[in-house]
């Protein structure tokens, strides 16, 4: 796992909704978006082609291995502590984190 931090600019919520909408757009033209799913384990993939398999739950279905080359794992402020669990795990590969720093010397 890497972190990658990028800075954020504030966004209104008046233009909240467009920006959603076309950040999701651009996202599905080649990912699989899922929405009301929870990521619950991620491991590293035994299947050709794919580096990471990642087990889902959503209501009123079964668990779900999802087979991926690439993952991104967005969990926000409220899936933190899973997060950092998952990142001291030692089967789970990871660089420390590098943030960038922006306009500093």
């Amino acid at each position: 796992m890497e972190y990658l931090h990028y800075p954020i600019r504030h966004v209104g919520s008046d233009q909240f909704s467009g920006m959603l909408l076309r950040l999701w757009v651009s996202i599905a033209v080649g990912a699989e978006v899922r929405c009301e799913t929870t990521a619950v384990d991620v491991a590293e993939s035994e299947r050709p082609g794919a580096r990471w398999k990642v087990l889902l739950e959503q209501a009123g279905r079964r668990p779900l291995w999802v087979h991926a080359g690439c993952v991104v794992l967005a969990p926000g402020k409220d899936g933190a502590a899973w997060m950092d669990q998952l990142g001291h795990r030692p089967d789970l590969r990871r660089h420390p984190a590098r943030p960038k720093l922006v306009g500093c010397r």
